[in-house]
Order: structure tokens, then C-alpha cells, then sequence
């Protein structure tokens, strides 16, 4: 079983995977009520880790990754559509081999701030 205190210890980036995956016995789905809520300050928090250099590229892929497919996470609803965009791009990054840029981390972070729109994002160049 899972506990819900590892998953938000993890969210909050105060454990390793590693560490996660010492404490699990099962992934079996939740059920919805018992999912850990991940919010845009989740994400921020992540990307400002990043920008600090506090943890890796590789670290950034392994939570969005663990995130968007374990089902154990659910979106808060006012953000959820900011949030899959970004968790989306950021596996998309990864997967087409490209670099995690400062840029990017800040284009991120205004975006999930609200300080522009999707249709500003779409404005913006080498983010699409």
C-alpha cells in the first residue's frame, strides 16, 4: 500500500524517488478520494528547484513523468489545464532531446502564475 504522506513528500520534492519507491508494496490505482492534489505552486516549486540548480534535468523528468502517469495525483481544478500543459512540455522535452532552458523554466513559471494566456504562449517562440 501507499501512503499518502510519501506521495505528498514527493510532490513537495522532500524525498527522492529512490526514497518513494523504498516505502511502496503496490500501484494499484486509488481510489479518487485518497489521491494526493498537485497545484500550479507544485510545479513552480519544481521549475524554481530547477532554475536554482538544486535539482537535475533528470530529477525534473522523473517527478513529471511520475506525476502525469501514476494516477496516484490529481490536478487542483482551477489550474488543471496550465498544469497538463506544462507537465505535458516538459515530458515533451525530454522525449524529443532537447535542453530545459532558463527561458523556458521562466516562460513556465509566468504562465502558471496566470501572467499570460495560452494564446500568449502560443506567441512565444520555441515553446509550441
Amino acid at each position: 500500500m501507499v501512503d499518502l504522506k510519501m506521495l505528498e513528500l514527493y510532490r513537495d520534492l522532500q524525498i527522492s524517488i529512490n526514497e518513494f519507491d523504498k516505502t511502496t508494496y503496490s500501484f494499484a490505482p486509488p481510489e479518487y478520494y485518497w489521491s494526493v492534489e498537485i497545484c500550479k505552486e507544485h510545479v513552480i516549486n519544481l521549475l524554481e528547484k530547477y532554475k536554482k540548480k538544486d535539482i537535475t534535468h533528470a530529477e525534473v523528468v522523473s517527478w513529471a513523468n511520475f506525476i502525469l502517469f501514476s494516477e496516484w495525483y490529481r490536478y487542483c481544478e482551477k489550474y488543471q489545464d496550465r498544469i497538463a500543459y506544462i507537465l505535458d512540455k516538459l515530458e515533451e522535452i525530454d522525449e524529443q532531446g532537447k535542453e530545459l532552458t532558463p527561458k523556458k523554466v521562466e516562460i513556465f513559471i509566468s504562465f502558471l502564475k496566470g501572467e499570460f494566456d495560452f494564446e500568449d504562449l502560443k506567441q512565444i517562440s520555441n515553446i509550441q
